[in-house]
C-alpha cells in the first residue's frame, strides 16, 4: 500500500510536466549527477518536480532567446552592393549544401550501381578449377594434404565417407 501511495504522490506532482523532462530528471539522478543528492535513496516527489522544472525553464530560457533573434529589427547595411554579394554568396553555399545533401541521402537510399564496367572480375569455376589443379591451395600444410587424400580414398567404407562429407558441410 506504501508503494501506491508513493507512486500517486509522484504522479501528482509530476502532473503537466513533459515526459522528456521526467526522463531526463531520472536519468540524471541513477547517474548521480545531481549535486547534493544521494543516489542510494529516491528523491521526494517535490525535489523530482524541482529537476524537471529546471529542465523545462532551461528549455523556454532557449525558445524566449530564440524568439527573440527571429523578432529582431532588421539593420540595412550601409554598403548595400556589398551586402547583395555576401548575401548572394550565402545563398549559394546554402543550396549548394542543400543538394550534396538531397544528393547523399538519395544516394544512401537508393541502389548501389557501378559507374563503370568493373576491370577486375571475379574467375569463373571452370577458371578455378584450371588454375587449381596442379597447384595447392594455400595454408594447408603436407600433413593435411595428405590426410584429405586419405579421406577421399575409395577403400574407405561408403558409411564413413557420407560422415565425413556431412561433416565439411
Amino acid at each position: 500500500m506504501d508503494a501506491m501511495l508513493r507512486v500517486r504522490q509522484y504522479s501528482e506532482d509530476l502532473l503537466g510536466s513533459p515526459l522528456w523532462a521526467v526522463k531526463d530528471a531520472c536519468k540524471d539522478v541513477s547517474r548521480g549527477a545531481v549535486p547534493g543528492l544521494n543516489r542510494d535513496f529516491a528523491p521526494s516527489s517535490p525535489r523530482l518536480r524541482e529537476l524537471v522544472d529546471g529542465y523545462v525553464s532551461a528549455v523556454h530560457k532557449e525558445a524566449g532567446e530564440i524568439k527573440e533573434v527571429l523578432h529582431a529589427p532588421v539593420v540595412l547595411p550601409d554598403n548595400s552592393e556589398m551586402a547583395l554579394k555576401t548575401r548572394e554568396y550565402i545563398v549559394n553555399g546554402f543550396q549548394a549544401l542543400t543538394k550534396k545533401l538531397r544528393d547523399d541521402e538519395a544516394a544512401l537510399r537508393g541502389p548501389v550501381i557501378p559507374t563503370e564496367a568493373s576491370k577486375y572480375k571475379a574467375p569463373t569455376m571452370a577458371q578455378l578449377k584450371e588454375i587449381y589443379a596442379n597447384r595447392k591451395l594455400p595454408g594447408i600444410g603436407e600433413s593435411r594434404a595428405a590426410r584429405n587424400a586419405v579421406s577421399q580414398s575409395p577403400d574407405l567404407d561408403e558409411d564413413v565417407q557420407d560422415h565425413r562429407v556431412a561433416g565439411a558441410r
